[in-house]
């Protein structure tokens, strides 16, 4: 656990620790370094959803048959209705570049955080408006 926070814990596989980062501190969000996709630590999943209100997977690479897809498997074996939110990226080919060229692309690039420092806000789907959407709108 890299940090402890309250209600809110993201749980993040692989390269977008330092932007998970950020948005725990400014969220009071526990944040987990998931660190390995196979075998998922249950035990950690499940003593997550015990002890926050939701979870969020940080991913990336595609959603559907991710790591988040994994997480929502296990709490679903286990029946734990704890509320989710999947970021990735979505399932559909995405041409190649470097990592800040294909974050530009589908517009999840760290600065987009915060979406209204950033114009040409508009990919509904992107791991920005997620977060913005659900946690920024809302205070």
């Amino acid at each position: 656990m890299k940090r402890r926070g309250e209600k809110l814990a993201i749980l993040n596989f692989g390269t977008l620790m330092p932007e998970a980062a950020k948005v725990a501190e400014s969220l009071n969000a526990t944040l987990v370094d998931m660190r390995f996709v196979k075998p998922l630590d249950e035990a950690l999943i499940l003593e997550m959803a015990a002890s926050h209100e939701a979870l969020v997977t940080v991913e990336e690479n595609a959603i559907m048959g991710g790591a988040g897809s994994g997480v929502n498997e296990v709490l679903m074996a286990h029946r734990k209705p704890v509320p989710v939110l999947n970021i990735g990226l979505p399932d559909f080919f995405i041409p190649q570049g470097t990592q800040e060229e294909m974050r530009a692309e589908l517009a999840s690039m760290p600065p987009v955080w915060k979406p209204k420092s950033r114009p040409g806000w508009h990919n509904p789907y992107s791991t920005p408006a997620m977060l913005n959407k659900l946690f920024i709108d809302s205070k």
